[in-house]
């Protein structure tokens, strides 16, 4: 039997791990830097979580547009579904800031 070209040698855990972890620098470093692009947003879902990260801004419209991210479990929310392309600013810094808070509260 013929092998693949390729070995993926990262265990699907691992994998997980590192979309995670490559998440939260993205987030960091768009935090550190003062913009919302790169800033994901997170949700309750199912068992788990929905992870969305910010890719553009709507200056005029005060809207962002969103991208699904596949983390862990890759859920997703409907209502973010229907709107990734007009994702109202208000509600997105209501959403990180509620996520900021609630890990500053378990880091002490």
């Amino acid at each position: 039997m013929k092998e693949h070209a390729y070995v993926d040698t990262e265990s699907l855990v691992d994998r997980m791990e590192r979309s995670y972890n490559e998440m939260v620098a993205a987030d960091a470093e768009a935090k550190a830097e003062g913009t919302i692009i790169g800033r994901y947003l997170e949700e309750p879902a199912a068992d788990g979580k929905a992870y969305y990260q910010v890719i553009a801004v709507d200056g005029k419209n005060n809207t962002l547009q969103l991208e699904h991210l596949d983390i862990y479990d890759g859920w997703s929310i409907a209502m973010y579904e229907g709107m990734i392309d007009c994702f109202p600013l208000t509600y997105a810094l209501k959403n990180i800031e509620a996520r900021e808070f609630l890990s500053g509260m378990f880091e002490k």
